[in-house]
């Protein structure tokens, strides 16, 4: 009997009192911070806001509304918006070695990074794409895992492989 791993990430959103977690079996979900008379704070009742299992939370808007979800196994991305107790996917895509994505302060384009693993990694590509899934650029260099954008939006960096990292202008998207 071969039990599965459960991959969790979280993050906070509506100022501070909202908690999305984001699990591989379970989804993604809402869970309401609610402050007691003294001065505690518990976790309220979880809300589902998208089932579907094989997801972790790679990155979000500072205000915790749009989130990039990277399922490794399947190497599918979705991005989405959470409005309330719903989720509406803005793009979904899928690509050999997908490993996590990040999203530009402003909500408006995903750097995507592959994990630089497998039989197909010489073809793996890191890419930059409007909201929409829209292709912007493929980026050269090695992909290998994790992207991150810094807060004013100039910069991004990935990481490339076990002893490399690209941070990249994001104006031009050439490597520094």
């Amino acid at each position: 009997d071969r039990k599965t791993l459960e991959l969790s990430s979280v993050a906070f959103a509506d100022g501070g009192r909202t908690l999305l977690h984001c699990s591989s079996t379970n989804g993604l979900s809402s869970i309401p911070l609610l402050e007691q008379d003294n001065g505690t704070v518990r976790f309220g009742p979880p809300v589902v806001l998208d089932p579907e299992p094989g997801f972790c939370l790679t990155d979000h808007t500072a205000d915790g509304r749009r989130l990039v979800l990277a399922n490794n196994e399947t190497g599918t991305l979705k991005f989405v918006e959470v409005t309330g107790a719903a989720v509406r996917t803005l793009c979904r895509s899928t690509a050999d070695g997908i490993y996590a994505g990040a999203v530009s302060p402003d909500g408006a384009t995903l750097l995507v990074n592959c994990s630089g693993a497998g039989p197909d990694a010489a073809d793996q590509r890191m890419s930059v794409q409007y909201a929409d899934g829209t292709l912007v650029r493929e980026l050269e260099g090695t992909a290998s895992g994790e992207a991150v954008w810094c807060a004013n939006g100039q910069f991004a960096m990935t990481s490339n492989g076990p002893d490399e990292n690209i941070l990249w202008d994001t104006a031009n998207w050439k490597a520094i």
